[in-house]
C-alpha cells in the first residue's frame, strides 16, 4: 500500500499525480496505423503530437490510454505543421499533406539503454524448495526418534504404519524390557510395512506392531459400530455445532483437559514472544507472491528515479524531444 500510495500521489495539499508531474506526454494529434504484411499480426502505430510537460526519449517506455505499454521503435522530429505565425488557412491542408511534413531529424533508441516490458519479477522455480538437511539437524531427529515410547498394538497382519495409526486398540503400556525381548524372540510383530506387506498373502492372523504414542493421541477415532440412532444424531448435530464455531473463529482450539496443552500441542511450531521472536515474513508464501518486485527501500528507489528525471535536461539533448517539439512517435504493437 505504501508503494502503491507513493506512486499515485504526492504529499501535497493538491494531490498532483506525481506521474504527470515528472514524464511527458503527448496529446495525439493525427494517428495512423500501418499493418506489417510480412509478418501477420504486427502492425507499426504512428502517433503524432506536441511534447508536453518534459523531453521524451526513444529509450523510455510509452503508455497507450486503454491500450498498456510499449517500446518505442523511433522518434521522428517534423517540421511543425501549425506554427504561430502561419498565415495559410489550417483547414486547407489536407490528411496527405501531414504525412509528407518534412522530418527533421530522427532519434533511435539506444539497445544498451532502452527500458524493457517487463512489469512482474521472474520468479526462481526452485526458490520455495525445501533444503537437504544438515547432519547437526539429522543428529538431532535421530535422537529425538530414539527419545520416543513405543508401544504394541493387535493389528491384522499387512496393516501398513499409515492405516495403523487410524485404529483404535485400549492397551496398557508395555516395559521397554518385554517389548526388546518380543522382538527378538520373533513373535509376528512387523517392523516395517514392507515386511508386512510380503507375509500378508501367507498369514492372516493378528500381529503386533510398534507405534508412536504422540501419533495415538492425534488419530483417536470413535467406534461409531454400536450407537443407537438417537446418538447417532447427536453426534452429527454436535459436529454441526462444532463446524459453525471452527467457522466463526477460525484462529481458535479448545485445549483437551486431560491432556496438558504442551504435550497435545508438541508437533506445533511456538514463539517464545510475538515481539522479539524472529520470523521469516517471506515464509509460506504463495508462488505468486514471487513475482512481485521487493525494494530494500521505495522511498530511496523513488528518489533516484524521480532525480534521474530531472537530470535529463542536463543530457545529450540529441537522444531526446524537447518539449513543444512536433513529433511522429513509432511503435510496433500487435493487432
Amino acid at each position: 500500500m505504501n508503494c502503491i500510495s507513493s506512486c499515485g500521489f504526492s504529499k501535497s495539499n493538491t494531490c498532483q499525480l506525481l506521474l504527470a508531474k515528472s514524464t511527458p506526454y503527448i496529446m495525439s494529434h493525427e494517428v495512423f496505423c500501418d499493418r506489417d504484411d510480412g509478418n501477420p499480426g504486427r502492425c507499426t502505430l504512428f502517433l503524432s503530437g506536441y511534447v508536453r510537460a518534459h523531453s521524451i526519449s526513444a529509450n523510455q517506455l510509452v503508455h497507450l490510454s486503454g491500450g498498456g505499454d510499449f517500446q518505442i521503435g523511433r522518434i521522428d522530429v517534423l517540421k511543425d505543421p501549425f506554427p504561430m505565425n502561419e498565415r495559410k488557412d489550417r483547414n486547407s491542408m489536407e490528411a496527405d499533406d501531414l504525412h509528407s511534413i518534412e522530418v527533421i531529424r530522427t532519434i533511435l533508441p539506444d539497445p544498451l539503454k532502452q527500458e524493457p516490458l517487463l512489469v512482474e519479477n521472474i520468479p526462481d522455480p526452485l526458490a520455495g524448495e525445501q533444503t537437504w538437511p544438515t547432519e547437526a539437524e539429522l543428529a538431532e531427529a535421530d535422537a529425538s526418534n530414539k527419545g520416543r515410547k513405543l508401544k504394541r498394538k493387535k493389528l491384522p497382519r499387512g496393516t501398513s504404519d499409515y492405516q495403523a495409526a487410524w485404529i483404535v486398540d485400549d492397551v496398557d503400556d508395555i516395559d521397554d524390557e518385554d517389548s526388546h525381548s518380543n522382538i527378538e524372540e520373533g513373535d509376528g510383530m512387523i517392523l516395517d510395512m514392507q515386511e508386512g506387506f510380503d507375509q500378508s498373502d501367507t498369514d492372516e492372523g493378528p500381529h503386533d506392531i510398534e507405534y508412536d504414542e504422540e501419533t495415538e493421541a492425534d488419530t483417536e477415532m470413535a467406534d461409531n459400530d454400536n450407537l443407537t440412532k438417537e446418538q447417532i444424531v447427536a453426534e452429527i448435530k454436535k459436529l454441526k455445532e462444532a463446524s459453525a464455531v471452527d467457522e466463526e473463529f477460525p484462529d481458535e482450539v479448545d485445549t483437551p483437559i486431560d491432556v496438558p496443552a504442551r504435550k497435545r500441542f508438541a508437533k506445533y511450531r511456538g514463539l517464545k514472544s510475538f515481539r522479539t521472536s524472529s520470523w521469516d515474513p517471506k515464509e509460506s508464501l504463495p508462488p505468486e507472491y514471487g513475482r512481485i518486485f521487493a525494494f530494500d527501500n521505495f522511498a530511496k528507489t523513488q528518489k533516484h528515479v524521480l532525480s534521474k528525471l530531472q537530470d535529463r535536461n542536463q543530457e545529450n539533448m540529441n537522444e531526446y524531444a524537447s518539449v513543444g517539439l512536433y513529433v511522429r512517435i513509432h511503435i510496433s504493437m500487435f493487432l
